[in-house]
């Protein structure tokens, strides 16, 4: 009798556990399949052909909560321009990203005079395409400001998801440096990349609200730019963001 117990056991324990890696296969081959769907799936874009414009949006907007709204504004002096506000849940006060066409006369007086003045993506012709992001959620703390702080780009993120479309404009291509901050003035940028060069960035050309805070002497740096740099000089390199890094 003893025997047959054993028997059992011995079947019964064989079969637990022949079951049990029935049940962990299939979700593994599951995920597999939505990373692969994840994979292929094309980025949202939104493209406006009379602007001659284009923008991806990111992954997090649902299309719920923001919607492109095109209007028309003036400026003080009486400059008119086209803009295209992002809005949050219809809130047209309080947009999520503001893309402007801006005559470039303007766009160069604003610029001289204002130190938040929108931050440039491109000409085309006599257009300049400028952008500007809300500083910080408009709403109290609770469940929507949260979902709206976690909407807001990065000011580095919106050059590399905008293109002009169509000829004659003068947007570039994003490049990006690493090295390490030797000294910053005033006026002066100047780092120790890290194939070896010794770069130095004009520093008034870059938005205030383009660089973290925190930049110290020896920290380790990102430089997001447009243009060129040739050997190590830097006069055709215009910076788009300091980012401190680890």
């Amino acid at each position: 009798m003893k025997k047959y117990n054993h028997l059992f056991l011995i079947f019964l324990l064989i079969f637990t556990l022949t079951a049990c890696a029935a049940k962990t296969e299939a979700p593994v081959a599951k995920l597999a399949k939505a990373s692969l769907e994840a994979a292929d799936k094309a980025p949202n874009l939104y493209t406006n052909d009379k602007l001659s414009f284009s923008f991806v949006i990111p992954d997090s907007w649902e299309t719920e909560n923001y919607a492109p709204v095109v209007s028309d504004a003036t400026m003080q002096d009486g400059t008119k321009y086209t803009k295209v506000d992002f809005v949050f849940q219809g809130d047209k006060d309080n947009p999520l990203l503001s893309v402007m066409l801006v005559p470039k006369t303007s766009f160069d007086k604003m610029k001289k005079g204002e130190s938040s003045a929108p931050a440039s993506l491109g000409t085309k012709g006599d257009v300049v395409y400028c952008y500007t992001l809300p500083a910080s959620s408009p709403y109290d703390v609770g469940t929507k400001s949260d979902l709206y702080n976690s909407m807001v780009l990065l000011q580095e993120d919106v050059p590399k998801r905008f293109t002009i479309i169509g000829g004659d404009s003068s947007a570039e291509a994003i490049s990006a440096i690493e090295g390490v901050l030797q000294e910053g003035t005033m006026h002066t940028l100047l780092i120790k990349a890290n194939d070896g060069r010794t770069l130095a960035f004009a520093k008034d050309v870059a938005e205030k609200t383009n660089m973290d805070e925190g930049l110290v002497v020896g920290c380790k740096v990102k430089i997001s730019y447009r243009g060129t740099i040739d050997g190590t000089n830097t006069g055709k390199a215009t910076i788009i963001h300091v980012e401190k890094i680890k």
